[in-house]
């Protein structure tokens, strides 16, 4: 490893807002910078660092970023931690810099997969009828763990007949879009149209003998 000491030659101003200051080095290597780094790490003009210490340097700055990153994401919408791991990772972030993020995310509430089960939930079912078994494989699809499952689905469907309510309206919806006549086609595209929407078969047995 090369233990040459190097110099900051300068501290370089934002170029725009939506580009950080950089750092330069005597040696001509530029990096970008937070002012959160730059206050923790006592960084100025003259200051001489070693080349461990710009690693960590360029490590805590990362760090900072994907934390940056956690806030921009989890303000649009609740996230589980397998979809906030995928963002990081698709912006490319350094795996300590993610475990970093994931840590202050959770810290600081921003990633709680039993409260997003919850909301995932309610969300769906805001926007059109489905079953439990459509909801529990999208829920695993997002990486959230089995008893997060059950208590978001529980709490959602607490009767047995909430489930079956929410069929009814779906394939209630649906029949009047539905061009065959024969009663038999119209049943079995309705069947297989409820069971997309993740109603188990007992649930679509029980509507099709409901809109006899």
């Amino acid at each position: 490893m090369d233990t040459t000491p190097i110099t900051i030659a300068d501290i370089l101003p934002q170029r725009s807002r939506t580009q950080p200051r950089r750092i330069r080095l005597s040696d001509g290597f530029t990096f970008p910078i937070s002012d959160d780094t730059i206050v923790r790490f006592g960084l100025a003009k003259g200051v001489v660092v070693s080349q461990e210490q710009i690693e960590q340097i360029r490590g805590a700055e990362e760090a900072f970023q994907a934390k940056q990153a956690v806030l921009t994401i989890c303000g649009r919408r609740l996230r589980s931690k397998k979809e906030l791991q995928e963002k990081l990772r698709e912006k490319e972030f350094r795996a300590e810099a993610i475990d970093a993020a994931l840590a202050f995310a959770a810290e600081y509430g921003y990633l709680d997969d039993r409260n997003f089960a919850q909301a995932f939930v309610r969300d769906q079912l805001l926007r059109r009828p489905l079953g439990r078994q459509r909801l529990q494989l999208e829920l695993q699809r997002r990486g959230v763990a089995k008893h997060d499952i059950d208590d978001a689905l529980s709490a959602v469907f607490s009767d047995s007949d909430q489930e079956l309510q929410l069929a009814i309206a779906a394939a209630r919806k649906k029949l009047s879009t539905l061009r065959a006549t024969d009663p038999q086609k119209r049943e079995r595209s309705l069947a297989n149209f409820l069971a997309t929407r993740g109603f188990g078969w007992e649930v679509v047995r029980k509507v099709m003998e409901e809109l006899k």
